[in-house]
């Protein structure tokens, strides 16, 4: 008996040897080639950038609606919202620089600052004026465009974006998953479905919403390949809340916050701060319970509801082309 379970052991040892080297020597990567044949569409266009091919979709006519996705998101994190807008707008949503199946920013463009990218890219697609509208750190593309290009911004709609620095170490994180994000950082070197299952169950209100396709695209992309340093381009500003209070305090377009809750990232009281914090309009503030930290992946049913009566305040054909 002892003899059987010393083997058994030894074959577990050995199996989890032989994972933590697969997974630290790059086997269970993906290039960003094999994530466009897996991920892109019939309705999946490509543009080049500053030297930086941009991956997104554009569908439907009318108004132009542009889209932010959050941190480790894609233009997946639209499909239930772009479902709902595409039959009245011309709904435009992009993989950021660096993800999901955009290329990589190079060190020439180290310094990008995204609103200004997003400027050009829309240069490129033919969209003068646009209401937009950003998910977490999406938000922050969103409100940092409408502060610095406000004659390019319709309506402004923000979900669960910070308006402050945010202290990492303060944030409550499960035990289990602080030890799968120890083990695949420090062990692994790399991030197995179970971490990305378990760290979307933790920004949900309601983890049984959470499905395996939503798991398996947040997975892929996060063991893409990089050919180049990952760099955080504008997203070093985060750092400076009185660089982002200048910022807000200049926001003049019409805004909605939508803020789902609960989210241990960032507490409802965040909403309250970027609300006070934009000064210059008049913004509303409407709590989601029940939604998490990504209301448009989580709930988008309720997210377009707000998003379709909002939109429809301050869409004018003749002046958004």
């Amino acid at each position: 008996m002892r003899t059987a379970v010393l083997i058994v052991a030894s074959i577990v040892l050995i199996w989890i040897a032989g994972y933590v080297a697969l997974a630290r020597s790059g086997f269970f990567e993906l290039t960003r080639a094999d994530l466009i044949e897996r991920y892109a569409g019939p309705e999946s266009k490509f543009v080049n950038i500053k030297g930086i091919e941009v991956h997104y979709k554009d569908e439907g006519a009318g108004t132009p609606v542009v889209l932010f996705h959050g941190s480790f998101g894609s233009v997946h994190t639209w499909d239930g919202i772009a479902n709902e807008l595409v039959s009245d707008y011309r709904v435009i949503r992009m993989d950021q620089p660096q993800s999901a199946l955009s290329s990589d920013i190079d060190q020439e463009n180290e310094g990008l600052l995204l609103e200004d990218f997003v400027a050009t890219f829309l240069d490129e697609v033919g969209v003068d004026k646009a209401h937009f509208i950003g998910t977490s750190s999406g938000g922050i593309i969103a409100y940092r465009f409408a502060s610095k290009y406000p004659h390019r911004t319709g309506a402004l709609i923000i979900a669960n974006a910070p308006s402050a620095v945010v202290d990492n170490d303060a944030i409550e994180t499960p035990l289990g998953l602080k030890a799968l994000t120890f083990f695949s950082q420090h062990v692994l070197k790399y991030q197995p479905r179970i971490y990305w299952n378990s760290f979307l169950k933790s920004l949900y209100a309601e983890p049984s919403r959470l499905n395996d396709k939503t798991v398996n695209q947040y997975y892929d992309f996060g063991r893409r390949s990089r050919t180049a340093p990952y760099v955080r381009s504008m997203f070093a500003r985060v750092n400076d809340t009185a660089e982002i209070d200048q910022v807000l305090s200049i926001v003049t377009s019409p805004t909605l916050l939508l803020w789902g809750t609960p989210d241990r990232v960032l507490p409802e009281e965040m909403g309250y701060q970027l609300q006070r914090k934009l000064v210059s309009t008049d913004a509303e503030l409407v709590m989601l319970n029940g939604t998490g930290h990504y209301p448009p992946v989580e709930s988008p049913l309720i997210v377009s509801r707000y998003v379709e009566a909002f939109l429809s305040e301050y869409t004018e054909p003749s002046t958004l082309p």
